[in-house]
């Protein structure tokens, strides 16, 4: 048996030895979720006024004495139109200070282990993926030419103690198609400009010198199924708030090595800021990606505000500026949560 063999024998061991210990507990079961519908004008559509469905999501959460958590996310898919697994993680609190952990631990408050299919950790712009916690209706442009809101399945192991939160993790990685930044003779049959991925993984170290602010650094590193093809893609990000006053910001550098077509190095950036008066907010937020062999930086800017009808559900409005290389879009959305 190989070490990876002997190590999933052993987590799968210690799984049910732990579930085991709060067999005599009933577990809690929690039902949540939420949706959105959206109102989008394109002025480079035909059919320039266009309603359709955002996401939608049902989410299950069985906690085991509050040490062990099993949450599933039933969520819409809107290419496909019909219902898929968002989400499957099995959460267990191993080590910690604060709430139920299997181990009482010193200078460490939370920490645990994690596997099954998540959003992951790198950068920020995964901790708002769903709907109901974005204050702008669109990601930001970076995102969107990098690892477009990476959910993937592995495991990640995670700590946070009083000034310093880690993680670390593995999963399968994603496929990129280069085709884009690079000229691909016609008879590529081999899809050489894309890199399939074999596996990935990385992590992001968290500061925190002040109480509202946060320094962040992320890390990842994705092979490729052809040897000769990889990807890294590493990260900073900073956020702070100062009373009704939140700001954050964030640049990611992509490296993709095409191994006989060369190497393409991409990076790009946003910040945004966010002026929360309670029952409505102002939301700006301007962002910039450099492709390795595109002469000009492609941008985009974006205003929007929001208005609190009642708790858990929110009307926004986002003005979405694309400078000269697209059409500006506004999008009108209506959330809600439960």
């Amino acid at each position: 048996m190989t070490r990876i063999g002997y190590l999933a024998a052993w987590f799968l061991a210690w799984t049910v030895s732990c579930v085991q210990t709060q067999a005599n507990e009933a577990p809690t079961i929690a039902l949540s979720g939420f949706g959105d519908v959206l109102y989008v004008h394109d002025t480079a559509a035909l059919d320039e006024d266009t309603f359709g469905l955002g996401q939608a999501e049902v989410d299950l959460d069985a906690s085991f004495g509050e040490k062990f958590h099993a949450a599933v996310a039933i969520a819409y898919d809107v290419e496909q139109e019909h219902f898929g697994l968002g989400a499957f993680t099995l959460n267990y609190h191993v080590l910690g200070t604060e709430g139920a952990h299997f181990r009482r631990g010193g200078h460490i408050s939370h920490s645990g282990v994690l596997a099954g299919r998540f959003d992951v950790p790198f950068g920020l712009d995964w901790r708002v993926l769903p709907s109901i916690d974005r204050h702008l209706v669109s990601a930001p442009l970076v995102v969107d030419h990098t690892h477009d809101s990476w959910n993937d399945v592995g495991c990640q192991l995670y700590a946070v103690a009083d000034f310093i939160g880690v993680t670390a993790f593995a999963c399968n990685g994603w496929d990129y198609d280069a085709s884009e930044w690079v000229t691909v003779a016609a008879d590529d049959s081999l899809g050489r400009s894309t890199v399939i991925s074999k596996h990935s993984f990385g992590g992001r170290l968290g500061l925190k010198p002040l109480p509202n602010l946060e320094l962040g650094g992320s890390y990842a590193r994705l092979s490729g199924r052809d040897d000769t093809q990889s990807m890294c893609l590493t990260g900073a990000d900073l956020s702070l708030a100062n009373g009704p006053l939140t700001f954050k910001g964030e640049f990611v550098a992509h490296r993709i090595d095409l191994g006989i077509l060369g190497v393409l190095e991409n990076s790009g950036f946003y910040i945004q800021g966010l002026l929360d008066f309670g029952s409505c907010f102002l939301v700006g937020r301007y962002g910039e990606f450099a492709p390795d062999l595109d002469e000009k930086d492609f941008t985009r800017l974006c205003g929007g505000l929001g208005w609190r009808i009642l708790e858990g559900g929110e009307l926004r409005c986002e003005y979405q500026n694309n400078g000269e290389d697209a059409e500006d879009r506004f999008f009108l959305q209506l959330v809600a949560g439960f």
